[in-house]
C-alpha cells in the first residue's frame, strides 16, 4: 500500500468523518421534522445513528490515535439545500448515499 497517510491516521479521520456525517444528518433530519417531512426525517435520523454507531466501534477497536485529525475534510458534507419540504425517504437515502460514496473518493484517493 502506497498512502498519503498512515493507518492511524485514516483511522482518526474516518471517525472525524462519521462525528461530522452524524452530525450534518441529525441537522438536515431536524429540518425535515420542522416541514413535516416525518418519513425522510425518520430515515435520516437512522444513518445519523449510524454514523455515531460506526464512529463509536472505530474508537473501540482504535488503540492510539493521533491527538487530531485537523484539517479541512476534502469532501462535501451533504448541503442544506439538499432538503426539500414533502421529500420522500427515498430522495433522503439518496442524499446518504451520494454522500457515502463522496467519502469512499475521498479515501481512495487518500489511500491510493
Amino acid at each position: 500500500m502506497n498512502s498519503q497517510i498512515s493507518f492511524d491516521e485514516a483511522l482518526a479521520l474516518a471517525i472525524r468523518v462519521r462525528d461530522e456525517l452524524g452530525a450534518r444528518f441529525d441537522e438536515l433530519a431536524e429540518q425535515l421534522e420542522r416541514s413535516r417531512t416525518h418519513e425522510a426525517a425518520t430515515l435520516l435520523r437512522e444513518v445519523a445513528s449510524r454514523q455515531r454507531e460506526t464512529s463509536a466501534s472505530l474508537r473501540t477497536a482504535a488503540h492510539e490515535l493521533p491527538a487530531s485529525a485537523g484539517g479541512q475534510l476534502a469532501f462535501e458534507l451533504p448541503d442544506y439545500s439538499a432538503i426539500r419540504a414533502h421529500m420522500t425517504a427515498h430522495q433522503a437515502l439518496h442524499i446518504a448515499v451520494e454522500s457515502e460514496q463522496a467519502v469512499y473518493d475521498w479515501f481512495s484517493s487518500l489511500m491510493a
